[in-house]
């Protein structure tokens, strides 16, 4: 039987500042574009009438045999203050297409943490 399992983890004790990855360029247009999926595309569904903006990819693992591994991962919020934030990643081991499963429960996962206040709205 599947298992899930949550981790919430605030040990991270790291003080060097952050380390430029991506152009601001760059990282905004990935930004846009992962937002765009949860607001006209393939995550629209399970997104809609969200509480905290969400920006994420849906994805699909195609197998050999059996249903597809099914993905979502993201970040929310998208946009507001993101001095609380959360990235996040969910994969479901031959959950079929990642609209279909992973999505709806990283939507229920970021209104999870909104409702701990680990999330701004």
């Amino acid at each position: 039987m599947p298992q899930g399992r949550w981790v919430i983890d605030s040990s991270n004790s790291r003080t060097d500042p952050a380390r430029k990855i991506l152009a601001p360029d760059l990282a905004a247009f990935l930004a846009g574009a992962m937002r765009s999926v949860v607001v006209s595309g393939t995550a629209r569904r399970a997104m809609k009438g969200e509480a905290v903006s969400v920006a994420g990819k849906t994805g699909t693992a195609q197998l050999d045999e059996g249903l597809p591994h099914s993905w979502f991962a993201g970040f929310a919020p998208y946009d507001g203050d993101r001095s609380k934030s959360i990235a996040f990643a969910v994969v479901i081991e031959h959950g079929g297409y990642g609209a279909s499963l992973a999505a709806p429960i990283a939507r229920d996962m970021v209104d999870a943490a909104a409702d701990l206040g680990l999330v701004n709205h």
